[in-house]
């Protein structure tokens, strides 16, 4: 891999590459993978921004990105386009992410992918997935949203190989033994260097147009012998109280946002909201909507727009509270003396002063 990675703002947003959600454990794995062959793992870790030591942690996050980064490094350490499969096996559910846990501490198969659908929907993650009965088989379909997007081939082969190898040895791990008639299909073409997969005794599909484990129907109902139901229940108590966190962050995020598109396009202190919900490309109602969904009303930011002009204008001697109340489009000065004494808890006279004694 010659060219260092480089992502788009675009990519960043879209697949919250910048958010701290990947155990730092999984940067560690690739180091061990190093170590395992004599080789030097520190510029795996230093790839991603940590030391060694650092990626051991507890609850040590880091970013898409930073584990990108790693494994780009690890793949041109160990030149190694087969270590995916043993990668995914050395992922210890107790170690991995929310996700995994509440997912592998199921009662069944089926309820494991209902729990995976119903936190990745909402949360980002590195992997979603989905069910569904094709003849007499149960196909789990494992996807990670930004592979296919912005990853380079060998480093889509590595997280999807990882991912598969994950669920097949998880299943495993579910039913206490090793059903002959599993199937592990794959999007990507059969790679030259695949020893890691021969030793699964599985029927493997290459060129599959999907990444996916089939099991027998009769299966997905079967019971996890390693389920233990204070831990499940624990488990999936932490991913609704990070469900929640995540959902109020993001709530104060998209007002801060859509406080700042109604900045952009105010000209003047009053603007119209129909002119802004046509900038935005949606009705006044939609737009009335949205806000009130988020907690606030258009009014509210407008009214904290002008407290902003107003303390801006206040640190300025040359404009006169008279000028100010004006400017702001107040019907008189009196009004905006107590509009300002609403907003700050004092009036402008001693606003201004309070800034220009410093």
């Amino acid at each position: 891999m010659s060219k260092p990675l480089i992502f788009s703002a675009d990519d960043i947003a879209r697949y919250h590459l910048d958010t701290r959600h990947i155990p730092a454990i999984h940067a560690s794995l690739l180091c061990d993978e190093a170590e395992s062959l004599g080789l030097d793992s520190e510029p795996i870790a230093l790839a991603c921004g940590r030391k060694r030591a650092d990626l051991l942690t507890s609850h040590e996050r880091i970013t898409p990105i930073e584990i990108f980064k790693a494994l780009e490094a690890a793949i041109s350490i160990i030149g190694n386009g087969d270590f995916g499969f043993k990668y995914g096996r050395t992922v210890d559910s107790i170690s991995s992410g929310r996700t995994t846990r509440v997912a592998f501490s199921a009662p069944t198969i089926e309820e494991a992918i209902n729990r995976v659908v119903h936190f990745t929907e909402k949360m980002p993650s590195v992997v979603t997935a989905s069910s569904e009965i094709i003849d007499d088989q149960f196909r789990v379909r494992v996807r990670a949203p930004w592979n296919e997007k912005v990853l380079p081939p060998a480093m889509h082969r590595f997280f999807t190989e990882a991912h598969i190898s994950l669920c097949y040895k998880k299943t495993i791990d579910f039913l206490g033994r090793h059903p002959s008639e599993i199937v592990l299909r794959f999007a990507h073409p059969e790679p030259p260097d695949r020893d890691g997969f021969e030793e699964l005794k599985v029927e493997l599909i290459y060129n599959a147009g999907e990444n996916s484990v089939s099991l027998p129907i009769a299966l997905r109902n079967a019971p996890n012998v390693q389920y233990v139901k204070c831990l499940s229940d624990q488990a999936v108590s932490l991913c609704e109280e990070k469900l929640k966190e995540h959902t109020e962050r993001q709530n104060i995020a998209r007002t801060v946002q859509m406080s700042k598109i109604i900045y952009a396009w105010t000209s003047g202190p009053n603007p119209d909201l129909a002119q802004i919900a046509k900038q935005l490309n949606i009705s006044p109602r939609t737009l009335t909507r949205n806000l009130k969904q988020e907690g606030t009303r258009f009014q509210s930011i407008i009214a904290q727009h002008k407290f902003t002009l107003a303390k801006e204008l206040l640190a300025m001697k040359n404009h006169t509270i008279d000028s100010i109340a004006n400017e702001l489009e107040f019907s008189d000065t009196s009004n905006f003396r107590r509009a300002f004494k609403k907003w700050a808890n004092k009036t402008p006279k001693e606003h201004r002063q309070s800034v220009l004694l410093g």
